[in-house]
């Protein structure tokens, strides 16, 4: 098994886009010093607080009106969020999506989560095969804004990019849910564990690392019995792509609240298929650029 490629330099070298290349991520890289990572956390965890608030007291409204205000929660939050829209903007998280996919970069989505215990994810990929056209040039990030550990970390399987889905089933006993991958789950392929155990590797990140992976690569958050005990890990997720890919309208519309659209996050959005917006820096509803 290929040890977790770690390094503190944010420049990418040739034995990273290799490693890159045959194992289908990279990382952990710091991203952020320990010390703001600290601080980062406790805003982290103030807005998460406030947010569990404010919808306390929108549990009795209308279903989709409800998902809608959720997400406006945790999604594209730095669209109105300052220490969000600064935080996708390091260096060692930019460089090296600049070197993977380009000098020009759309940032189309983000989101806060807590994951652990029995909250998270079973084996799936990240294609957004809906929601992206064509959906082979993007990459996702995973920053750590509190620590992963073995009880609450994302866990990936080295090279499952480079496998069909009979080699995953042969290989790792992953079996294919037939029609997850359709409009009801973004294009997104999930997958079961029929046998044996996949050859995995724990994503452990301290506060202010970021691992990156690509998005056929098969991962899961760790799961455990409704009963566990542990500390759920708060992580933000970022998905990032080159201007050529048409982002759909389907991205963005489970927001009702919020004129949600890509930002360029490095060079410049030409040609310009798709719409963007600015940065979150007041909290004000982002006006729409071309």
């Amino acid at each position: 098994m290929p040890k977790t490629k770690r390094s503190q330099d944010p420049a990418m070298k040739s034995d990273d886009r290799d490693f890159y290349e045959e194992h289908g991520y990279l990382g952990p890289l710091r991203a952020v010093r320990p010390e703001a990572a600290e601080e980062i956390h406790r805003a982290f965890r103030r807005e998460l607080e406030a947010s569990h608030a404010r919808l306390s007291i929108r549990r009795l409204m209308p279903g989709k009106l409800r998902r809608s205000l959720e997400l406006m929660e945790t999604r594209n939050r730095h669209l109105d969020w300052p220490l969000c829209a600064q935080l996708c903007q390091e260096k060692a998280i930019v460089d090296p999506l600049v070197a993977l996919l380009g000098e020009n970069l759309l940032l189309w989505r983000t989101q806060i989560f807590q994951m652990g215990g029995a909250t998270g994810l079973d084996w799936h990929s990240d294609e957004y095969k809906t929601l992206l056209s064509p959906n082979d040039r993007h990459i996702s990030a995973q920053i750590a804004i509190s620590a992963a550990t073995e009880a609450n970390c994302v866990w990936v399987i080295p090279g499952s990019h480079r496998l069909s889905r009979d080699e995953l089933l042969a290989h790792h006993g992953l079996e294919f849910v037939i029609g997850s991958d359709e409009d009801t789950a973004f294009g997104t392929a999930h997958y079961r564990q029929v046998k044996g155990d996949p050859e995995m590797r724990s994503m452990l990140m301290e506060p202010g690392e970021v691992f990156i992976f690509h998005p056929e690569t098969i991962h899961r958050s760790s799961l455990a019995p409704e009963d566990a005990a542990g500390e759920k890990r708060i992580g933000r997720a970022l998905r990032a792509t080159v201007p050529e890919v048409t982002v759909t309208d389907t991205a963005f519309k489970q927001i009702y609240f919020r004129r949600d659209r890509c930002v360029v996050l490095h060079g410049t959005n030409e040609p310009a298929i798709n719409r963007t917006a600015s940065w979150g820096a007041s909290g004000r509803t982002p006006e729409l650029q071309r």
